[in-house]
């Protein structure tokens, strides 16, 4: 029995692959065909069946109906300050569905918010130069200062509370899932009104509040961008505001242990419990104690050695309920405006769907306990 064939435009087809950065032999891989079928289909000689197309649609993140048109999606990709060579190669298609899918929600929460007659949230923070200046205004944004962000009893508490400030003050915050961490710790999109900030989910909660406020600083300064956190040239001036705004120098040297330390070196038992005082890891602790001249940056470098290579040992981070992932790599403000636009009959089922990666509908009552706790 012979299957029916799309008429799809195979240059579209061919395009499109090429766009997100995927190798023929990769993206037959993903769509679960031979090399030379897909080149047959990208070269106009065969065409895919229905299933294949379907497949082929997932694989880019498009509509079937995509690839039956002439126009080929330009994607304006965000700057990538990513560091190394081999770095900037790998999971380029990965990366750049991440950032596409980021888009689509941020079109569609804007898209909501008017269809709700709402008002849409609008980031309003001044590129001051000075850092003391710069962080009290972000404070009074987001609502939280020193004193509230050391009340916090654990990293997971800590990342959920900065999330929903950011997300109060105009910025949606993502989580992704698929991309390994030394390949993007983070993005953020300059777009206006809400910018994005995109989480790796793998990363430990303490790096992925550090990850925000780097992002944010280049938000502030209107940047977007893929990072990876390296410490050199403009990254290096969004790790040290990161820092600094996290462990405020006034307030590290107003804890007693800190004061009436003595000597360059520090137990990990001291700095796990600065660590926890501020919710961020030993390594940015020991980085804010060496800019204050309270270790040496020989201790310093010994300490980070050890730190990356206890990080990549093999580690259990539990188990993750997939409503929860849900929330967590949609967001608060986002999860809970599909939730609104559906009890509102704004959207459909099938929308809620489409936005959520395929996620059926049943998920949104456990979703909408979720948000409301």
């Amino acid at each position: 029995m012979n299957s029916t064939r799309m008429s799809i435009n195979h240059k579209t087809l061919a395009e499109t692959r090429v766009n997100l950065g995927f190798s023929l032999d990769a993206a037959a891989k993903k769509i679960g065909v031979k090399s030379l079928v897909l080149a047959s289909w990208e070269s106009g000689e065969k065409k895919p069946t229905y299933i294949q197309l379907m497949k082929a649609s997932r694989t880019y993140g498009l509509p079937s109906a995509y690839f039956f048109g002439d126009n080929v999606y330009a994607e304006e990709q965000p700057p990538d300050f990513r560091s190394f060579p081999d770095i900037l190669q790998r999971q380029i298609p990965e990366i750049r569905l991440e950032i596409r899918y980021a888009r689509e929600r941020r079109e569609t929460a804007i898209e909501l918010l008017s269809e709700l007659d709402e008002d849409i949230p609008y980031l309003e923070i001044p590129a001051l130069k000075n850092s003391e200046s710069l962080t009290k205004v972000i404070r009074d944004v987001l609502g939280i200062q020193v004193d509230t962000q050391m009340k916090w009893s654990n990293p997971y508490e800590a990342l959920n509370k900065w999330c929903l400030s950011f997300e109060k003050a105009g910025i949606i915050v993502f989580q992704f899932s698929g991309i390994d961490v030394d390949t993007m710790r983070g993005f953020c999109l300059n777009e206006r009104p809400l910018p994005v900030i995109g989480l790796n989910i793998k990363d430990s909660p303490h790096a992925r509040i550090f990850t925000l406020f780097h992002e944010l600083r280049h938000l502030v300064f209107r940047e977007g961008g893929i990072c990876d956190l390296h410490d050199s040239g403009h990254e290096k001036l969004c790790n040290e505001f990161a820092g600094e705004f996290l462990v405020p120098d006034q307030d590290l040297l107003r804890i007693r242990a800190v004061r009436t330390h003595t000597g360059v070196t520090w137990e990990t038992s001291e700095l796990n419990e600065l660590s926890r005082i501020f919710s961020v890891s030993q390594e940015v602790i020991l980085r804010r104690l060496l800019s204050l001249g309270l270790t040496t940056k020989s201790f310093y470098q010994q300490f980070r050695v050890a730190s990356v290579e206890k990080s990549r040992r093999p580690s259990s981070r539990g188990y993750m309920s997939y409503t929860v992932r849900l929330l967590k790599e949609n967001g608060a403000f986002f999860t809970n405006l599909l939730v609104s636009s559906y009890d509102a009959g704004v959207i459909s089922s099938v929308d809620v769907s489409s936005s959520i990666r395929g996620a059926k509908v049943e998920y949104l009552e456990k979703l909408r306990k979720m948000i409301r706790e």
